[in-house]
């Protein structure tokens, strides 16, 4: 099989009640459409979205999988209060120091 570097868009809708409809999103106007169509929309993108807010790649040069961090499980977030204060800490103070990027603030 062959992978595309081409992004790959599904747009999700809930008609009524709690099941969702996949949408395959072809271009822009298809994703201008279901947006202009839809009461509450989410996105969801990959880390490279923050970079151009000043947050670095995780593991790009001098992100923080090259210092040494290491990603905290989802386990050791539900399961430790310490950790996650700890988490959401430093989520804060990286969050204050950034300016937000076009991908944020459409």
């Amino acid at each position: 099989s062959t992978v595309s570097s081409e992004p790959s868009l599904v747009g999700r809708s809930v008609n009524g009640g709690s099941k969702a409809t996949a949408t395959k999103v072809e271009g822009f106007d298809d994703l201008l459409h279901l947006v202009n169509n839809s009461s509450n929309i989410v996105f969801i993108t990959g880390a490279g979205c923050s970079t151009s807010s000043g947050i670095p790649d995780y593991r790009g040069v001098g992100g923080s999988y090259s210092k040494g961090h290491k990603p905290m499980t989802h386990d050791n977030f539900m399961s430790n209060e310490s950790e996650r204060k700890r988490y959401w800490a430093r989520s804060i103070k990286r969050s204050m120091i950034v300016t937000p990027g076009l991908a944020t603030i459409c």
